[in-house]
């Protein structure tokens, strides 16, 4: 069986690649609502960490960067 494109992990890892802070809508966007447990994948599989804050009322996140 072929695969279509990138799963839900791959989408978010890729949106969140770029160091920059996201909103929690644009990591639903990338990989829809259950987005933390994509999160605790990335952890998990690859060790990535993520930082977040809360801005105007909205909770932002990004990877966590690492000296």
């Amino acid at each position: 069986m072929k695969r279509k494109g990138p799963n839900a992990k791959e989408r978010l890892l890729r949106l969140m690649s770029d160091g920059r802070w996201h909103s929690m809508a644009a990591l639903a966007s990338a990989a829809g609502w259950r987005y933390g447990a994509r999160l605790y994948d990335l952890k998990r599989d690859h060790g990535l960490e993520h930082e977040t804050r809360k801005r105007g009322g909205r909770w932002e996140y990004r990877l966590e960067v690492k000296p």
